[in-house]
């Protein structure tokens, strides 16, 4: 309870200093407080580096023979949600959010290596 007298002595302070128009913005919506992190200047932390080479990683995806070749090659480079889903954009291939892991990684196989083996496929047809 002291922790939440304290926060609200701050607050308070905070909104004897705004003007009346900062007040009555706050109070229509126009206008919003935001929390930021005192020690990092309110600026975001940094994102990781991502240190994987999109290019290097579609070529190699593109030469895959098979599915399963495809998905065991994807699932060896243990990428996150977040990386699946830049992977995918890569290909202009839209990945929901939503989805799992696993999910990504079977929408990407059968948009990339999937469609190769049917348009291969459909090639031999004609061909025969």
């Amino acid at each position: 309870m002291k922790k939440h007298i304290q926060l609200m002595s701050k607050v308070l302070s905070f909104l004897d200093r705004l003007s009346e128009e900062q007040l009555d913005g706050l109070i229509s919506g126009k206008i919003r407080l935001k929390i930021s992190d005192a020690s990092t200047g309110g600026k975001k932390a940094a994102k990781p580096q991502d240190n994987h080479d999109w290019d290097e990683i579609a070529n190699k995806l593109d030469s895959q023979q098979s599915r399963e070749q495809a998905k065991e090659y994807i699932q060896g480079l243990a990428l996150n949600k977040t990386q699946l889903l830049d992977l995918l954009r890569k290909y202009s291939i839209t990945g929901e959010d939503s989805s799992n892991c696993a999910r990504l990684i079977d929408t990407l196989v059968e948009a990339t290596v999937g469609a190769k083996l049917k348009h291969e496929a459909l090639l031999n047809l004609k061909n025969d």
